[in-house]
């Protein structure tokens, strides 16, 4: 632990606070940004319309329904 600067840093943060309650303080009002940033990265995140799986299966049925169209075209327009 010695040779990690994060660590370092973190101990020379915590001698310049003087008293506990600035400690206690401090924890707070960085768990309450902590929580604010994280909600309003959840807000941000728009919905998707429409997931993606739903999108293949409208593609599958639109081809489908297109292929036994052109079928029954087919059909009629050779029995004609």
């Amino acid at each position: 632990m010695l040779d990690d600067p994060f660590v370092n840093d973190a101990v020379e943060g915590l001698q310049k606070i003087k008293s506990n309650k600035n400690i206690d303080q401090y924890v707070f009002q960085l768990n309450k940004e902590l929580h604010q940033h994280l909600t309003s990265r959840k807000k941000r995140k728009k919905p998707s319309f429409l997931n993606p799986q739903i999108w293949s299966i409208i593609a599958i049925i639109l081809i489908l329904s297109l292929i036994i169209l052109s079928y029954f075209l087919i059909k009629y327009l050779l029995h004609f």
